[in-house]
């Protein structure tokens, strides 16, 4: 539904507002579902798997959606929505060849991500009227350090396998 709202702000930009609630409520359901199911001891190989899958569709939703809207004029949410689709894949290699599952890059993780996307579409709500288009900064900025945090994670991973290789 964010990325819908994305879409739809080429006909109010109010739809950003409206998107942040449906962030926010992402956000709520995606911290309590796991949590909610450690805590009655009911974590399973579905949910983990329901969980990673829906993150997935819903960035690549958002940044569509954000793609579609008169408020972007260049593709940098789709290569945005592209390189988050790489880590992914990254992360999920790391956690069948190494063994960890590391989804955060230093004090960044999916919880503060999805804060920034919230005061992000509040910054493009308030800018749009003086026809600066925050997503397309917003985008740049945000390609920028996906790349920097997986040049960093493959360099680590690639450090990290051929080490185990040669030990095996």
């Amino acid at each position: 539904l964010t990325g819908v709202a994305h879409a739809f702000t080429s006909w109010s930009r109010e739809m950003f507002l409206i998107a942040c609630i449906f962030m926010f409520l992402h956000w709520l359901g995606d911290a309590l579902d796991g949590a909610l199911a450690r805590y009655r001891s009911m974590s399973s190989k579905t949910g983990f798997y329901m969980d990673h899958m829906l993150d997935a569709v819903t960035v690549s939703s958002i940044f569509v959606g954000l793609y579609l809207s008169s408020y972007t004029h260049t593709a940098w949410p789709l290569i945005f929505a592209l390189l988050y689709l790489v880590l992914e894949i990254n992360v999920m290699a790391q956690a069948i060849l190494l063994g960890s599952f590391k989804i955060s890059a230093s004090i960044l993780g999916p919880a503060e991500a999805q804060f920034l996307l919230i005061a992000g579409n509040i910054a493009a709500y308030l800018l749009a009227p003086m026809g600066i288009l925050f997503w397309d900064i917003g985008s740049i900025f945000g390609v920028s350090v996906l790349s920097l945090a997986f040049i960093y994670s493959f360099i680590q991973t690639i450090t990290r396998t051929m080490k185990l290789d040669r030990t095996s």
